[in-house]
């Protein structure tokens, strides 16, 4: 039976699916998410994903369909403000467990209950259909919790 952290609902998800990994590693064993029954779907996924600059319209398009997302300095970028610290951490460690999965980092900023997100393809040079994937798995959590 999986324990859940005394903070509550914020971090249960998060830490249900690292004991998962967690319960078939030994102690200070590397864990491989890559390999983790829930996370590596998305990794495969990106894998045969072919990597190549999005263009000016299908950017816009991207934008026109995901409101919460615009380009600043030539990325994807987003903001969100949560009630406290332990939401925008938690948000954070959902976030760092799928971006693991597609093997795809954001570069984000956090400053006590504000998230910011930047996505770009840095072997493209730009936004990529990476970067539109990741920031749709981000928007389906915001719209499931916050």
């Amino acid at each position: 039976k999986p324990t859940f952290h005394p903070l509550g609902d914020f971090l249960n998800p998060a830490l249900a699916l690292l004991g998962q990994g967690l319960k078939k590693s030994p102690i200070g064993q590397k864990l491989d998410f890559a390999n983790h029954p829930y996370l590596c779907k998305g990794l495969n996924k990106m894998k045969n994903m072919k990597l190549i600059k999005a263009t000016e319209a299908e950017i816009q398009q991207f934008i026109a369909q995901h409101t919460a997302w615009s380009v600043e300095e030539d990325k994807l970028h987003c903001q969100y403000v949560f009630n406290n610290f332990i939401e925008a951490f938690s948000f954070m460690t959902k976030v760092a467990l799928i971006a693991e999965s597609l093997n795809h980092h954001p570069e984000w900023f956090n400053t006590y209950k504000q998230v910011a997100i930047n996505l770009i393809t840095h072997e493209v040079g730009g936004i990529s259909k990476r970067d539109f994937e990741l920031a749709r798995k981000i928007q389906d959590i915001t719209n499931a919790k916050y």
